[in-house]
């Protein structure tokens, strides 16, 4: 997929801590420690479990000193992660999250409804994977914005479903579906589909009609 959880994280601080949906997660614990960067859960299985960088963590003290949700920037060993504060470039070092033991840890996910809202991204703009291979850097970031505002709309509509909390998350959903809108139309995807480095076919998502120059 284009997108990860970090991305929808970057939008909506809560989600993976105060908002999550309870059966998509790939373990929790009451038992961690941490060392700056360092996570680690004895008796886990990270990679077995499916975590991967990309991924959130939700952290925990009993004191309340750590509290919040944080990336998964490397998957080091089954009991062991690289975290980090939330950066501004994925190609930055990761950032320290602090010290602590007997950690209350989650590691829940929106991938389900990430990979839906990309198909349906796609598909809206009739994209083929060949289609996305050709796009240079610069496409693919304003599509992947479409997409992420896409996830996050169909994730508050699968949370008013769980918690019937249509005030909040039903502002959220609309919010997210006009940016939806917005993003697509302003959408130009270019395309260099003979790999001489040159743009040879410009997508636009008001139009949908391919432009060969």
């Amino acid at each position: 997929m284009l997108t990860n959880d970090v991305n929808l994280l970057v939008y909506e601080p809560a989600l993976f801590g105060t908002w999550r949906i309870g059966h998509q997660q790939y373990g929790r614990g009451s038992s961690a420690a941490l060392n700056g960067t360092s996570f680690s859960a004895a008796g886990e299985d990270f990679p077995a479990a499916g975590v991967q960088a990309g991924d959130v963590l939700y952290l925990a003290s009993i004191d309340s000193v750590i509290d919040g949700c944080y990336e998964i920037v490397e998957v080091v060993s089954a009991t062991q992660l690289i975290v980090s504060v939330l950066r501004g470039d994925a190609a930055e070092p990761p950032i320290a999250v602090g010290v602590g033991s007997n950690l209350i840890w989650r590691i829940s996910t929106f991938a389900p409804q990430r990979a839906i809202a990309e198909r349906m991204v796609s598909d809206r703009l009739e994209l083929t994977p060949e289609m996305m291979e050709a796009m240079n850097e610069n496409s693919l970031r304003r599509l992947k914005t479409a997409m992420i505002a896409a996830a996050l709309a169909l994730i508050f509509e699968t949370l008013i479903q769980q918690d019937d909390d249509d005030d909040v998350f039903g502002r959220k959903k609309d919010v997210y579906r006009q940016m939806v809108e917005e993003a697509v139309c302003r959408l130009r995807l270019e395309m260099d589909t003979t790999g001489d480095g040159q743009t040879d076919v410009i997508h636009r998502g008001d139009d949908l009609q391919l432009k060969r120059r």
